[in-house]
């Protein structure tokens, strides 16, 4: 099983994101950029576009970026911190943004954390486990009331016996009602017919890794495309070929 923290950041110059997200294309040779920007020294692959929905749990040496007039958005499974107050700079204000968001969890534990800077001052955090509150700080939002006031609260089963010290919510939905809130829609499960749906928001997927340690990702996509351009041949002589005219493309 999978467990490691993703984390989703916008930076957004726009009063509007949606309406970004609807009429815009995303920007692949910016989101590149971008890409190699936040890994500095590392290898940037493109392995193809994705909907933002299936961006939301990127794999080790992954990340999706969608670039777009206004609005960026930069998926991760790199290991930020827990606390959102203590993520680098580089991470917070790669973008000079009016404003950045933050939304981050993980299910296997569960936990979850986001937080709002404008003008790269932080003006909101929040982090938990089920039980735990990493990090508050700043002002609650109005759309978090119902949520401390146990309108939403976790559904344990009959038999299980919850820690006295749980909180009267889930942290990974507070999260999620947090992007609802200052993004404008929901990563999962659109709540209504003018929810925008994260299917139809394209992000380009890239992997990220040391030159002299090439992923298997990288390997296939390399072998799938030189197939593409070669005729029939045994199927040893075809990868060993690709192979070698991709490390030839990628040395030179």
């Amino acid at each position: 099983m999978r467990d490691a923290n993703a984390s989703t950041i916008w930076y957004v110059d726009v009063a509007d994101p949606v309406s970004a997200l609807r009429q815009a294309e995303c920007d692949r040779g910016g989101a590149r950029d971008l890409a190699a920007e936040l890994h500095p020294g590392l290898e940037v692959e493109f392995l193809g576009d994705e909907p933002l929905s299936r961006a939301t749990e990127p794999a080790e040496g992954e990340v999706y970026i969608g670039r777009y007039p206004g609005v960026t958005v930069v998926c991760t499974s790199e290991p930020l911190p827990p606390t959102p107050s203590t993520i680098p700079q580089s991470w917070t204000r790669t973008m000079v943004s009016k404003r950045t968001y933050l939304f981050a969890s993980n299910p296997h534990r569960p936990w979850g954390a986001f937080a709002r800077w404008e003008d790269g001052e932080l003006k909101h955090s929040f982090s938990a486990t089920s039980v735990h509150i990493l990090e508050n700080l700043g002002v609650p939002q109005v759309w978090e009331r119902p949520y401390w006031a146990g309108e939403h609260p976790v559904r344990h089963p009959i038999e299980v016996m919850p820690d006295p010290q749980t909180l009267p919510f889930d942290p990974i939905e507070l999260t999620e009602a947090a992007h609802h809130a200052w993004i404008g829609f929901r990563r999962h499960d659109p709540t209504g017919d003018t929810d925008l749906d994260a299917l139809a928001v394209t992000v380009s997927r890239f992997a990220v890794f040391p030159h002299d340690r090439i992923p298997e990702s990288v390997r296939r996509l390399a072998e799938q495309q030189q197939a593409q351009l070669d005729p029939p041949q045994p199927q040893r002589a075809t990868r060993e070929r690709s192979w070698l005219r991709w490390l030839r493309r990628h040395t030179n």
